[in-house]
């Protein structure tokens, strides 16, 4: 678990059993919340849950929820407009 005003957690997806990326993500918190920075995942990886599973993960390992950050692009709202939060002790056990 990462203290919530610690710094940032940057993560990397790649297919199975090599190289290739299909996803980056970073995440930086405060002393209340963190916030995505960043998202990407590649178009033939959109749709399937991974960048919620991203945030799911930050959530646990800043022992925080994540809240949207203050800038969003078009994609960034879409996948915000549902959402207020995403905390991962709201996953079903």
């Amino acid at each position: 678990m990462v203290p919530k005003s610690s710094g940032s957690l940057w993560m990397r997806v790649c297919r199975e059993n090599s190289v290739e990326l299909v996803a980056t993500a970073t995440f930086a918190a405060d002393k209340f919340v963190a916030r995505c920075n960043s998202v990407f995942v590649t178009p033939g990886f959109r749709r399937a849950g991974l960048a919620t599973y991203l945030y799911y993960l930050a959530s646990e390992r800043f022992d925080a929820r994540i809240v949207p950050s203050n800038l969003l692009l078009k994609d960034g709202a879409t996948f915000w407009s549902n959402r207020s939060a995403i905390d991962f002790r709201d996953l079903p056990a």
